[in-house]
């Protein structure tokens, strides 16, 4: 008679040590604002995101390839962009009225 396996495999994410449940279930159960910053091989992105019940609400957005607007030539997946596109997000939270 077959039982099912004898033990319970851990998430992925926790395995490859990249995603820490308890830290971000602690952070989700806050209501805190929160950062999001993805960095693709071109880009950088970064993102001010609200829990909500029915679905994260991003409040702010702000992308390397918006530098191109303030005149900036140079390549938009360095420190330097990185940088700047925080810089601008940080504008925009401001603007939006996100004070944490």
């Amino acid at each position: 008679m077959s039982r099912g396996p004898r033990y319970k495999p851990t998430f992925r994410r926790h395995r490859e040590d990249v995603t820490d449940y308890r830290k971000r279930k602690k952070l989700l159960k806050s209501r805190k604002i929160r950062a999001v910053i993805r960095r693709s091989l071109n880009h950088i992105t970064i993102q001010f995101v609200q829990y909500k019940e029915d679905g994260d609400v991003v409040l702010v957005s702000a992308i390397s390839s918006d530098l191109k607007r303030y005149g900036w030539k140079l390549p938009r997946d360095t420190t330097t962009a990185a940088y700047l596109t925080g810089l601008l997000a940080g504008k925009r939270a401001q603007e939006a009225g996100v004070k944490e």
